[in-house]
């Protein structure tokens, strides 16, 4: 798997970001170990990450049978949207914030929020 990912790598666009680290790998190199288990960090704009995050799956599915073992298990930890941090748009904002205040918000848009 990390092989394969690794060679994906070479063929991403600089802008494309495929981190790892490796948690469990066994206590030997000449021994093949009962478990092993890594993370892998895929980022990517909105539109495109789903993509990378398939090709690490494939290449995940493709390392377990090329070494002929079970994939156990395959967990998404936590998934974000991009952010742009911006600390002049930010001041920006908040005086305007500050020039017109914030909105005022009744009962029933308040338990919309609060339902979603």
């Amino acid at each position: 798997m990390n092989v394969a990912t690794n060679y994906a790598r070479e063929h991403l666009p600089l802008s494309h970001r495929l981190h790892y680290i490796v948690l469990e790998g066994g206590e030997a190199p000449n021994v093949v170990p009962d478990k092993v288990s890594v993370w892998y960090y895929v980022r990517n704009t909105d539109k495109l990450v789903e993509d990378m995050y398939k090709r690490v799956i494939d290449c995940t599915k493709a390392g377990a049978m090329a070494a002929g073992v079970e994939l156990a298990s395959i967990q998404v930890l936590g998934a974000v949207h991009q952010r742009h941090m911006n600390n002049a748009t930010a001041e920006l904002f908040q005086k305007n914030v500050e020039l017109v205040d914030m909105p005022a918000w009744n009962d029933e848009e308040q338990a919309f929020v609060k339902a979603l």
